[in-house]
Protein backbone atom coordinates (compact mmCIF):
# COMPACT_ATOMS: atom_id res chain seq x y z
CA UNK A 1 0.00 0.00 0.00
CA UNK A 2 2.96 2.35 0.41
CA UNK A 3 3.56 2.43 -3.36
CA UNK A 4 2.44 5.48 -5.23
CA UNK A 5 -0.12 5.12 -7.97
CA UNK A 6 1.28 4.50 -11.45
CA UNK A 7 -0.78 7.46 -12.70
CA UNK A 8 0.96 9.89 -10.35
CA UNK A 9 4.62 10.62 -10.90
CA UNK A 10 7.22 12.78 -9.20
CA UNK A 11 9.50 15.42 -10.62
CA UNK A 12 12.38 12.93 -10.50
CA UNK A 13 10.50 10.83 -13.06
CA UNK A 14 11.16 13.62 -15.56
CA UNK A 15 14.94 13.13 -15.40
CA UNK A 16 16.79 10.94 -17.91
CA UNK A 17 20.43 9.94 -18.24
CA UNK A 18 22.39 10.37 -21.47
CA UNK A 19 26.03 9.65 -22.22
CA UNK A 20 28.62 10.90 -24.67
CA UNK A 21 30.75 8.71 -26.93
CA UNK A 22 33.31 8.28 -24.12
CA UNK A 23 30.70 6.98 -21.69
CA UNK A 24 30.51 10.15 -19.59
CA UNK A 25 26.91 10.42 -18.45
CA UNK A 26 24.71 13.28 -17.34
CA UNK A 27 21.25 13.23 -15.79
CA UNK A 28 19.01 16.02 -17.04
CA UNK A 29 15.34 16.79 -17.38
CA UNK A 30 13.69 15.09 -20.34
CA UNK A 31 12.86 18.46 -21.90
CA UNK A 32 16.46 19.20 -22.90
CA UNK A 33 17.03 16.21 -25.20
CA UNK A 34 13.49 16.59 -26.56
CA UNK A 35 14.21 20.25 -27.36
CA UNK A 36 17.40 19.22 -29.18
CA UNK A 37 15.44 16.57 -31.06
CA UNK A 38 12.72 19.03 -32.09
CA UNK A 39 15.32 21.50 -33.33
CA UNK A 40 17.11 18.83 -35.36
CA UNK A 41 13.89 17.50 -36.88
CA UNK A 42 12.86 20.97 -38.05
CA UNK A 43 16.24 21.57 -39.67
CA UNK A 44 16.37 18.10 -41.25
CA UNK A 45 12.96 18.74 -42.80
CA UNK A 46 14.13 21.97 -44.42
CA UNK A 47 12.62 24.22 -41.78
CA UNK A 48 14.15 27.54 -40.76
CA UNK A 49 16.44 28.20 -37.83
CA UNK A 50 13.70 30.42 -36.38
CA UNK A 51 11.18 27.58 -36.52
CA UNK A 52 13.72 25.18 -35.02
CA UNK A 53 14.47 27.59 -32.19
CA UNK A 54 10.79 28.21 -31.43
CA UNK A 55 10.00 24.48 -31.43
CA UNK A 56 12.77 23.79 -28.93
CA UNK A 57 11.80 26.76 -26.77
CA UNK A 58 8.16 25.59 -26.72
CA UNK A 59 9.28 22.28 -25.19
CA UNK A 60 11.56 23.91 -22.62
CA UNK A 61 8.93 26.47 -21.67
CA UNK A 62 6.36 23.72 -21.18
CA UNK A 63 8.76 21.85 -18.89
CA UNK A 64 9.37 25.02 -16.92
CA UNK A 65 5.67 25.80 -16.52
CA UNK A 66 4.54 22.37 -15.31
CA UNK A 67 3.21 22.16 -11.78
CA UNK A 68 5.14 19.07 -10.72
CA UNK A 69 2.94 18.76 -7.62
CA UNK A 70 -0.31 18.17 -9.52
CA UNK A 71 -2.11 14.93 -8.82
CA UNK A 72 -2.58 13.51 -12.32
CA UNK A 73 0.85 14.24 -13.69
CA UNK A 74 2.44 11.67 -15.99
CA UNK A 75 5.59 11.95 -18.05
CA UNK A 76 3.88 10.52 -21.13
CA UNK A 77 1.02 13.00 -20.99
CA UNK A 78 3.40 15.94 -20.55
CA UNK A 79 5.63 14.76 -23.42
CA UNK A 80 2.55 14.66 -25.67
CA UNK A 81 1.60 18.19 -24.61
CA UNK A 82 5.15 19.44 -25.23
CA UNK A 83 5.18 17.76 -28.67
CA UNK A 84 1.93 19.52 -29.55
CA UNK A 85 3.30 22.87 -28.41
CA UNK A 86 6.47 22.40 -30.47
CA UNK A 87 4.38 21.43 -33.48
CA UNK A 88 2.17 24.49 -33.03
CA UNK A 89 5.27 26.69 -32.85
CA UNK A 90 6.48 25.29 -36.18
CA UNK A 91 3.11 25.95 -37.81
CA UNK A 92 3.15 29.53 -36.47
CA UNK A 93 6.51 30.22 -38.08
CA UNK A 94 6.35 28.13 -41.24
CA UNK A 95 2.68 27.45 -41.79
CA UNK A 96 3.91 23.99 -42.81
CA UNK A 97 1.99 20.99 -41.55
CA UNK A 98 4.57 18.52 -42.90
CA UNK A 99 7.41 19.81 -40.73
CA UNK A 100 5.07 20.24 -37.75
CA UNK A 101 3.86 16.63 -38.07
CA UNK A 102 7.46 15.39 -38.19
CA UNK A 103 8.23 17.31 -34.98
CA UNK A 104 5.09 16.03 -33.26
CA UNK A 105 5.89 12.43 -34.11
CA UNK A 106 9.61 12.64 -33.30
CA UNK A 107 9.11 14.28 -29.90
CA UNK A 108 6.42 11.78 -28.90
CA UNK A 109 8.57 8.82 -29.96
CA UNK A 110 11.66 10.39 -28.41
CA UNK A 111 9.84 10.78 -25.12
CA UNK A 112 8.71 7.16 -25.27
CA UNK A 113 12.26 6.02 -25.98
CA UNK A 114 13.76 8.06 -23.15
CA UNK A 115 11.18 6.95 -20.58
CA UNK A 116 11.42 3.29 -21.66
CA UNK A 117 15.20 3.40 -21.43
CA UNK A 118 14.99 4.95 -17.98
CA UNK A 119 12.56 2.28 -16.81
CA UNK A 120 14.92 -0.42 -18.09
CA UNK A 121 17.99 1.23 -16.54
CA UNK A 122 19.55 1.91 -19.94
CA UNK A 123 21.68 5.02 -20.52
CA UNK A 124 21.09 6.47 -23.98
CA UNK A 125 24.22 7.44 -25.93
CA UNK A 126 23.78 10.82 -27.57
CA UNK A 127 25.77 12.27 -30.44
CA UNK A 128 24.28 15.64 -29.44
CA UNK A 129 25.64 15.28 -25.90
CA UNK A 130 27.90 18.31 -26.30
CA UNK A 131 24.93 20.50 -27.32
CA UNK A 132 22.94 19.26 -24.37
CA UNK A 133 25.76 20.22 -22.00
CA UNK A 134 25.54 23.85 -23.20
CA UNK A 135 22.33 24.98 -21.51
CA UNK A 136 22.57 28.53 -22.90
CA UNK A 137 21.67 27.14 -26.33
CA UNK A 138 18.30 26.27 -24.86
CA UNK A 139 17.76 29.07 -22.37
CA UNK A 140 14.32 30.61 -22.28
Amino acid sequence: RGRRSSSVEEKSDFFVTLSDTNGVSKTIMIWVPLAVLARNVVLQNEGTHDAAHKASIAILRHGKEIDYQQRRLTVRRQVIVSASKASDAVIEVLGNGHVAAAVLQAVRYGGDLLTSAKAAGVVIPSKDFESIQQPCLYCI
